[in-house]
């Protein structure tokens, strides 16, 4: 628990979440890496269609989000957090699985579900359990320990498959399933919060404004904070597998290996220094640190860019561990944002909304490195990530005049 630094005086239900995070983190970490290694070499699959299949999941989970948003605000975050967790145990273990495109499909739509439902629910139920002074705190070591446990999990996964043959990922999805059915388990012993009894809902009901996503819509302060997310997320985020990889291997001719040490050092940074950054950011205003984040993951494309001028591979890793300390600065404050602006009966509304602001950004942001790096214009690809990272920087930055408490960071 050392990723949790002076996180002491958290409430007891946010460390049960914490350990619930790290549970099902590990059983990611489990498959993370072979999703369309494991479809196309495996299962027989073109890669097209794998990279299909990944797409979908995305779309899929967009589409839901509307659904979520609702099922969280009538029946509270605990039930809805159950429903993703079970939802996403019969997708991933089904995942291993499979035999054909339509089975393929079918169980990354229970994955694209039942994540889409986890990660707002999640969300909005360590908010629930915290006060506004904690939640930085907490969502920092959210983040530190799902790194952690993914890279826990990546490590064994990569221990554990000797072969291409399906049986080895069987076993690894059914083992990431498993991992979501201990969490479940950690989300039942939470007992007097989360959820909402049959009177609430019915009180809720009788209310002449119960709340609606009209009312999330018409939050201007909310709607710029999605604008600067999706910018932030569709020239950052979106662009760390696909374009990070392709420019690796087509354009500074890396090889597999050295960019599997580049992930891990992102991936290591984040789950050992993520409290130690959330200190040295104490006494800066949220908008800032966004902004800060976002020139950081400028940065990090500037060294990618490096790596391409110099043929320097030290300059990927550098660019991972600088895209790392973003992440850091990125991952306590975005949410604590989203649900300070939050009233309490609408907090599963503006977490959908703003997990679809991944969503988006992930759907799209890959498409543009895709067809730019595919058309030789790295020069052009690289110039429009670091520029979109420094227009996000600025739309963080405006954030300071609509936000009503963009206060100092407490952790």
């Amino acid at each position: 628990m050392r990723a949790l630094g002076k996180s002491h005086n958290l409430p007891r239900e946010a460390y049960a979440i914490l350990s619930g995070i790290t549970l099902s983190a590990l059983g990611n970490g489990l498959v993370l890496p072979f999703f369309v290694v494991y479809l196309h070499q495996a299962r027989g699959l073109p890669v097209a269609i794998a990279g299909l299949v990944l797409s979908w999941m995305g779309v899929a989970s967009l589409l839901f989000a509307p659904a979520v948003g609702w099922l969280i605000d009538h029946f509270g975050p605990k039930p809805a957090l159950i429903f993703g967790l079970a939802v996403s145990a019969i997708g991933y273990a089904s995942l291993g699985f499979v035999t054909n495109v339509p089975q393929a499909f079918g169980a990354a739509t229970f994955c694209a579900i039942g994540l889409g439902t986890l990660w707002p629910s999640q969300s909005a139920f360590l908010a629930e359990v915290t006060n506004e002074e904690q939640r930085e705190r907490v969502f920092a070591s959210s983040f530190a320990l799902l790194n952690l446990g993914i890279a826990v999990g990546s490590i064994i996964a990569s221990l554990s498959v000797g072969t291409m043959h399906a049986s080895s990922f069987t076993r690894l999805y059914v083992g990431d399933g498993l991992t979501y059915l201990l969490y479940v388990g950690v989300v039942l012993s939470i007992r007097g919060s989360g959820s909402r009894s049959r009177v609430e809902r019915s009180e809720r009901r009788m209310n002449p404004n119960p709340g609606s996503w009209r009312d999330v819509l018409g939050d201007r302060a909310f709607r710029r904070v999605w604008l600067f997310s999706f910018v932030a997320i569709f020239f950052g985020y979106s662009q760390l597998e696909i374009g990070f990889a392709s420019y690796a291997i087509l354009i500074v001719h890396a090889k597999p290996a050295l960019l599997a040490w580049a992930f891990a050092a992102n991936t290591i940074a984040i789950a050992s220094f993520q409290m130690w950054v959330l200190k040295r950011v104490r006494g800066v205003r949220r908008s800032s640190a966004l902004a800060l984040a976002a020139g950081l993951w400028g940065l990090s494309w500037g060294a990618v860019g490096l790596s391409g001028l110099t043929r320097g591979l030290i300059f990927l890793v550098l660019a991972q561990v600088i895209f790392a300390a973003g992440e850091m600065v990125w991952s306590p404050v975005l949410p604590a944002v989203v649900n300070d602006l939050a009233p309490p009966h609408l907090r599963g509304r503006y977490n959908a909304a703003s997990g679809a602001a991944w969503q988006v950004g992930l759907i799209l942001g890959p498409s543009m490195a895709g067809t730019l790096l595919g058309a030789g214009a790295d020069r052009l690809w690289l110039l429009l990530t670091v520029s979109g990272c420094a227009l996000a920087a600025v739309l963080a930055l405006s954030l300071r005049k609509v936000l009503p408490r963009d206060g100092k960071i407490t952790p």
